[in-house]
């Protein structure tokens, strides 16, 4: 069963929005068909903290589960046999669809409100648009005026995008899409590449940069104002996810071409930390309680998910039976989506 895979840091790559970017130094990237290959690799349990209440799981028949919102609805891609995107509510009913003219639809995230955002493409190979699906079907794509690319990676709950453009000269730049369709677009100072990865529902973005050749992560304001960050040490650092206060996660790179993780409080103070799986650490997303979701892969390329409490205490977990676990996002209740070898999955906490 495919889930977004292909090399360590599949699903971060995405979520970053530097997919297909070759130039940024200690990450890997891939293409669209890279980043659906099949993780045939079983998973192991690791247990960390205190005992608690046992977590619970849902599976379900999809290909890669990449978001979840409040009330536990999952969006992702593919739909089963096909190259479309799904949204499935929480009482199981998975509907399919895809932008008309396309042959690609991939979803990115989902708001509250249902409304689903994500890049698609209507050739192999070709530049990606970008939509928004509503939350009763309706379909709304978008490019960036005078962009040559346009990836769309979060949409918060007052319908705002944010995401990364390419213009014509090859350079990619940050963009917001308010709901009313109009754009911002930026630029960290300085930098070479900028890329947004997650918004917040006061409008404040957190996302990747290059400046030098150093690849950063950075904090951009409502008002425009950025902060640019770096693991100390690290060959990178990739921002993921930010929540409501503003607390960032995601990971760095480090010399042996493994990964760690991090979370960054508003104030600027950076813990790092990994996940016990030897090689590779993603964390993908951070609830407004400073909860983290993730996955790890150790050096055997066996893949397993994990949950960080604000106190630093970690669990690793796996879906019972189901081999390869990769969580892709958690909302507010601590419910967690993401794929397995089998399809896709709701962890209950």
């Amino acid at each position: 069963m495919p889930v977004p895979s292909g090399s360590p840091g599949s699903v971060g790559m995405q979520q970053a929005g530097l997919r297909g970017n070759p130039d940024i130094p200690g990450v890997q990237t891939l293409g669209r068909a890279g980043a659906l290959a099949v993780v045939a690799a079983a998973c192991i349990l690791l247990s960390g903290g205190s005992a608690g209440a046992k977590p619970s799981f849902t599976t379900f028949d999809v290909g890669a589960a990449t978001a979840i919102n409040s009330s536990n609805t999952v969006t992702g891609w593919p739909a089963r046999g096909t190259s479309d995107s799904f949204v499935r509510t929480a009482d199981g009913t998975v509907t399919t669809f895809a932008v008309p003219g396309a042959n690609e639809t991939e979803a990115f995230s989902i708001n509250d409100g249902g409304a689903v955002t994500g890049p698609y493409y209507t050739s192999d190979g070709g530049p990606a648009h970008s939509y928004v699906r509503a939350s009763d079907g309706t379909i709304t794509t978008f490019d960036v005026p005078g962009s040559s690319d346009t990836q769309a990676r979060s949409i918060n709950n007052t319908g705002a995008i944010t995401g990364s453009y390419e213009d014509n000269q090859g350079l990619n730049h940050g963009f917001m899409r308010d709901a009313d369709g109009s754009f911002t677009t930026f630029d960290v100072p300085g930098s070479t590449l900028t890329s947004g990865s997650s918004i917040n529902d006061k409008g404040t973005i957190a996302g990747v940069t290059i400046v030098g050749d150093v690849t950063e992560s950075f904090v951009r304001s409502a008002n425009g104002t950025f902060t640019t960050f770096a693991v100390p040490g690290a060959l990178s650092t990739a921002a993921t996810s930010i929540n409501r206060k503003g607390t960032v996660t995601g990971y760095f790179g480090v010399s042996n071409g493994g990964s760690g993780g991090f979370v960054r409080n508003p104030d600027g103070t950076i813990t790092t930390f990994d996940a016990r799986c030897d090689a590779f650490t993603y964390p993908v997303g951070i609830d407004r309680k400073g909860v983290i979701a993730g996955y790890c892969q150790n050096d055997k390329g066996r893949a397993v998910g994990f949950v960080r409490r604000p106190d630093g205490r970690i669990q690793n977990f796996h879906v019972p039976d189901g081999g390869s676990t990769m969580a892709s996002g958690i909302n507010d209740s601590g419910v967690i989506a993401g794929s397995y070898t089998g399809g896709g999955f709701l962890r209950f906490p």
